[in-house]
């Protein structure tokens, strides 16, 4: 069986008679996509490559997650619209400054579309889209679903949940040799029989896996301690740290680094669980060094292409400093229509110089403006919060944005699914838990503190 047009035609039709069941139990539905869809995409995929003897997926089967996102989008817009005007308030930001950046970002990088539109064509702009902003409106999902304590507490166990399954088949893999077929098919020089590595099927590249990993990681760090089983999370982050390590990730490796020194700088001590995830990863070194110093060991402005690729495009964007190129115009939608014409393939692997590139230093300061905006917010959470909880939480959201940012100068990871998708969640998340913290403190019941 193969995926058709006619399949993806049939999925959308059944998507649109489920419609009036997600908008009566969105949440439900949310959470079965943002925990079960999302991160279980491409193990679907896999699944259904090595069930159906194919050698590539279908350009067709691409289209499913597309749509599955039209559909929670557009359930959540219905259910928006009959909630009550008590609900409508809740979904409002408090700081309408955010709305300003987002709206700014957002039209200039859709009028840098349309300027380059007829070299791009239809299908080349709505990929520029697609890549770029298909995602931001999850910023305002979580403001209208989270509105408890309790609902960051149950957000926060579906992580835990997540990230076990997620390493404990990665460890799995590893122990049984079971190869990846999808990415075999797109990497074949990085097999696991020829290389070692662990490529989990529940992401296409061992660099999602790790950024996710380390996102993770990072989140439940700061928070585990306020969760109810602490054992299952410290033994699920050191699972991760395992699994981070056989990915043999050198952008993931060099980002976990920088996050622990961070953590250890603005919490000025160790806890028990960073101490055994920091213990986890030095003993696996020690055990299998061959696994990730083999990969350390080939960085260098030499031995690296990106290094090359990154000054090879200095000219193109001194040419045009200022507006940029045009949205689409170099990074994953120039590639992906080179590779569909059978032209040559030169990816920039950096979402900075991309957006510079495409947008100018105009669209990358108004990117870095929002981020700003998030962190500067964010601080100001964490200093008059009440429940340390939520504090925890939003430190924790905030060092996991970073590992995505730091992730990103080196594997544009904010134009690929599914990481874009966890980083604008992510930001949603920050001004849904002060939401919650502006309603603990003014005459709401505060929530129980822990030590």
């Amino acid at each position: 069986m193969q995926i058709t047009p006619l399949l993806a035609l049939s999925s959308l039709v059944a998507l649109v008679l489920l419609l009036p069941l997600s908008v009566a139990n969105f949440r439900r539905c949310f959470y079965w996509y943002l925990f079960g869809f999302v991160p279980f995409y491409y193990f679907f995929f896999d699944l259904y490559l090595n069930g159906a003897g194919l050698n590539v997926i279908p350009a067709a089967g691409k289209s499913i997650r597309d749509i599955v996102w039209a559909f929670v989008l557009i359930s959540f817009l219905i259910w928006y619209l009959l909630s009550e005007m008590k609900d409508h308030a809740a979904c409002r930001f408090r700081d309408k400054s955010l709305l300003v950046l987002l709206y700014i970002f957002v039209s200039y990088s859709i009028v840098q579309g349309l300027r380059v539109f007829p070299q791009l064509g239809f299908f080349g702009f709505l990929l520029a889209l697609r890549n770029t902003l298909e995602y931001f409106p999850l910023i305002f999902i979580p403001l209208a679903l989270l509105r408890s304590r309790r609902d960051i507490e149950r957000l926060m166990k579906c992580f835990v949940v997540l990230l076990f399954v997620v390493a404990a088949y990665g460890i799995v893999q590893f122990i049984f040799n079971i190869e990846n077929k999808n990415f075999t098919i797109i990497r074949p020089d990085f097999a696991y029989t020829s290389s070692g590595r662990v490529v989990t099927s529940v992401f296409p590249d061992y660099n999602y896996l790790a950024c996710f990993l380390i996102l993770s990681v990072l989140l439940l760090l700061c928070t585990y301690k306020y969760l109810p089983n602490m054992a299952f999370s410290k033994l699920t982050m050191l699972l991760a740290v395992i699994v981070l390590l056989m990915t043999q990730s050198r952008t993931g490796l060099i980002t976990f680094v920088i996050m622990v020194f961070g953590l250890l700088f603005f919490r000025r001590r160790v806890n028990q669980a960073m101490l055994a995830v920091i213990c986890a990863g030095v003993l696996f070194l020690i055990i299998r060094p061959d696994l990730t110093l083999s990969r350390i060991s080939t960085i260098g402005l030499k031995t690296d292409i990106r290094f090359a690729m990154w000054l090879f495009h200095l000219n193109d964007f001194m040419a045009r400093p200022f507006l940029g190129h045009g949205l689409g115009m170099f990074g994953s939608t120039n590639l992906t229509l080179r590779v569909a014409a059978g032209g040559p393939i030169a990816g920039v692997d950096n979402f900075y110089i991309t957006t510079a590139l495409n947008l100018g230093l105009v669209g990358l300061i108004a990117f870095a403006a929002i981020i700003f905006h998030v962190f500067a917010f964010s601080a100001r959470i964490i200093k008059s919060a009440n429940d340390r909880f939520l504090r925890a939480t939003v430190r924790g959201v905030g060092f996991a944005l970073v590992s995505i940012l730091i992730f990103t100068v080196a594997f544009n990871q904010l134009e690929a699914f599914p990481i874009n998708l966890y980083f604008w969640f992510l930001i949603g998340l920050v001004y849904a838990i002060a939401k919650i913290h502006t309603g603990t403190n003014v005459g709401h019941k505060p929530a129980v503190q822990s030590a």
